[in-house]
C-alpha cells in the first residue's frame, strides 16, 4: 500500500467532493 492507495483514496475523495 503507497502509490496505489494514495491514488485510490484521492480518487474516492475527488469522486466524494465532486458528488456533493
Amino acid at each position: 500500500c503507497w502509490r496505489i492507495c494514495t491514488s485510490s483514496f484521492l480518487l474516492a475523495a475527488s469522486r466524494l467532493r465532486t458528488r456533493s
